[in-house]
């Protein structure tokens, strides 16, 4: 059970990168994929955006009457 004591440093480096190679995936998917679902599920689309995304509108003041 305790086989792995005997490993080379160049063995425990190649376990640490294969194994990132796992969770470093595993990890971006739960951190960005999946908000960006959730957040795309809450606004339909076809609505506008909503106003910190909307394009801002210069507001005139009426033209004088004359």
């Amino acid at each position: 059970m305790l086989e792995f004591i005997n490993l080379g440093i160049w063995e425990i480096i190649a376990m640490l990168v294969v194994a990132a190679g796992f969770f470093v995936p595993v990890i971006l998917i739960v951190v960005v994929v999946i908000p960006r679902m959730k957040q795309n599920q809450q606004m339909p689309p076809g609505y506008p955006p909503p106003p910190n995304q909307a394009p801002q509108q210069q507001q005139y003041p009426p033209p004088p009457e004359s």
